[in-house]
């Protein structure tokens, strides 16, 4: 897993579980662009070297993880301890159930901080 990143240059971000993606939209700051069934194939016909979205999300996340010391700690913690950073945070869990989820959703409340952050700036 890892924080995703919209930019005026580059405004898609790609999650390779629907069940994320959905939630992402759910939060009001992104919008479905194409779901898993709309995969687009490359016209080489050779799927076995094709590289899925999920596969191009899980080396991007950890090229991010590696250029944010946040993350990279956030990533060593058990499952209790997202819950208590969460819980420090004020960061929302409810409905969360695996490590990975409590993870996710604390890297997109961080995604959001920055993205505030970010607008607040440039006003």
């Amino acid at each position: 897993m890892g924080i995703v990143r919209a930019t005026k240059a580059e405004p898609d971000v790609y999650v390779p579980e629907e069940e994320k993606a959905k939630a992402l939209v759910a939060s009001g700051y992104f919008e479905m662009v194409t779901s898993e069934a709309e995969k687009i194939q490359p016209l080489t016909g050779d799927t076995e070297k094709a590289e899925s979205a999920a596969d191009m999300f899980e080396e991007e996340s950890e090229d991010e993880a590696q250029g944010n010391p946040e993350l990279m700690e956030l990533q060593k913690k058990n499952k209790a301890e997202l819950i208590e950073y969460a819980g420090q945070n004020g960061i929302d869990i409810t409905g969360c159930k695996t490590k990975d989820d409590i993870y996710q959703k604390i890297v997109e409340a961080i995604a959001r901080a920055a993205a505030s952050r970010a607008a607040l700036r440039e006003e």
